[in-house]
């Protein structure tokens, strides 16, 4: 500006498109960083869905006539 290479104007939209940049920039890696937080909760969920269970079934279930009495 001071030499005359620049104007005012120039500057405020160098400024304001370096601030949209910045910001679009900053969206991106927030998304990148969502998606990132998103896998590692899969394989977390992944690793719970494959371990074996604690629980198991009798070998022989009792019936229960007072759930179905009525029906």
């Amino acid at each position: 500006m001071l030499e005359g290479r620049m104007t005012g104007g120039e500057l405020g939209a160098f400024v304001f498109y370096a601030i949209m940049v910045a910001s679009a920039v900053a969206t991106i890696s927030e998304v990148y960083g969502d998606l990132q937080r998103a896998a590692g909760a899969t394989e977390r969920l992944l690793e719970l869905l494959s371990a074996p269970s604690l629980i198991t079934a009798p070998a022989e279930p009792i019936s229960d006539c007072r759930a179905t009495a009525g029906h």
